[in-house]
């Protein structure tokens, strides 16, 4: 059995963070979806297989961070909030602008949950003020 050092104790809280971050993102996408799926139906521009992959993704990016501790998977992690936002951003700025309007708080609250989502996992990428638990 091991024993939890000090060191490594901010580290598993903040992995701890970010996978609720995770899910937090994960059940917002997963609203939006059920709210799209009474709305648009099968339409041929139907959004709603990208809302339930996103909310797929994000729940197994929840798990990944429970389970290991890499800081290649968490700079992978920063850099799909990075392109998210960026895709978020673009979408609802350039096309949807209805839909943004139309799911504001959602979409407000997912766009704050990545940004620090990608906070947390660059803090654990770089390891600042934190050592592995192995490492003391």
């Amino acid at each position: 059995m091991a024993l939890m050092t000090t060191s490594s104790r901010p580290r598993t809280t903040m992995r701890r963070v970010a996978a609720l971050l995770s899910l937090v993102v994960s059940a917002t996408y997963l609203v939006v979806f059920l709210q799209l799926l009474r709305t648009f139906g099968e339409l041929p521009d139907d959004p709603t297989p990208a809302f339930e992959f996103l909310a797929g993704v994000y729940l197994v990016g929840a798990i990944v961070t429970l389970v290991f501790d890499n800081r290649g998977l968490q700079w992978l992690g920063a850099a799909v909030q990075v392109a998210l936002l960026a895709g978020y951003v673009g979408i609802t700025v350039l096309k949807e602008q209805e839909f943004a309007r139309r799911f504001l708080v959602q979409g407000v609250l997912i766009s704050v949950a990545q940004v620090a989502l990608l906070a947390v996992l660059v803090a654990l990428a770089l390891g600042r003020g934190m050592e592995d638990a192995g490492s003391a």
